[in-house]
């Protein structure tokens, strides 16, 4: 498809997300999102912080790369060996198997959304297991935008919340529900405690 002209940039599909290509500081720049609006949006954003003094040169590091920097010269300094072990494994584990290869400047809060939802829909792990590794990506990410190898950080935003699934609660059986009531009856002192327990049954 021809490239469709918007001002100094070029903007156009690319199968199911939109590509824009402009001058930054005198370096071509590409971004990549869903829609065409928020291509716009993010060039616009690039040119403010162009002309603020604040635009980030353009780097290829991807979040693998990144780690082993960080890793190296930061994180391995701070923390015990067994520990380190514990943060590189769960990097592999779970986040280099999906976007180990992204480079870091093309992450965004949506990317990131979507991974998370992944990792709450696989069921394997449990929530205080992805909100670690949220922390820790996030706490990495940050570290590359205080050394100036990302202008912002794609993670800020990211409402693990709203991304979780409804936890399952089991039911009492039909009749699991006739012995408590019977126990009740022969146990008054216990009666007032089942009572309690009775109003937050689920009927199944």
């Amino acid at each position: 498809m021809a490239k469709r002209h918007y001002g100094t940039g070029h903007f156009y599909r690319r199968g199911n997300s939109w590509r824009g290509q402009f001058l930054i500081d005198g370096e071509m720049v590409s971004i990549t999102r869903k829609t065409k609006q928020e291509v716009v949006e993010a060039a616009a954003e690039l040119r403010a912080k162009s002309a603020k003094g604040l635009y980030t040169k353009k780097n290829d590091i991807t979040v693998s790369e990144l780690f082993e920097i960080y890793f190296e010269k930061s994180l391995s300094q701070k923390i015990s060996e067994q520990t380190a072990i514990r943060y590189r494994a769960q990097f592999e584990n779970h986040i280099f198997s999906q976007l180990g290869d992204v480079p870091i400047q093309e992450l965004n809060k949506s990317m990131l959304e979507e991974f998370y939802a992944r990792e709450f829909k696989a069921g394997a792990y449990s929530h205080s297991t992805v909100n670690s590794i949220s922390s820790n990506f996030k706490r990495m990410l940050k570290w590359a935008v205080d050394r100036e190898l990302l202008s912002r950080n794609p993670h800020d935003g990211v409402e693990l919340h709203k991304l979780r699934p409804p936890k399952k609660v089991s039911a009492y059986t039909v009749e699991e529900q006739k012995k408590i009531v019977q126990y009740c009856k022969q146990n008054r002192l216990d009666w007032i405690f089942c009572s309690i327990v009775g109003r937050k049954w689920r009927i199944v």
